[in-house]
């Protein structure tokens, strides 16, 4: 079973990126180009499968602040 996660990319290395998961910061694979630093990303298994649009990101962020009720 694979789980897929929303990431805020901090740093961009080649094909290595920092990635921040609830605060929790992690190294992950670069696997398509043009990721940059303050993308929301479609994250899976260590790797960044999509970069997801703003708008899209921020509508997500609400819809789960309201599920945790924060």
């Amino acid at each position: 079973m694979c789980l897929t996660v929303m990431a805020k990319v901090i740093n961009v290395q080649g094909q290595s990126a920092d990635v921040s998961v609830d605060d929790i910061v992690a190294k992950v694979f670069v696997s398509i180009n043009n990721v940059k630093p303050g993308d929301w990303v479609l994250l899976s298994g260590g790797t960044i499968l999509s970069i997801l649009e703003p708008d899209l990101a921020a509508e997500t962020l609400e819809l789960l602040k309201g599920i945790r009720g924060k």
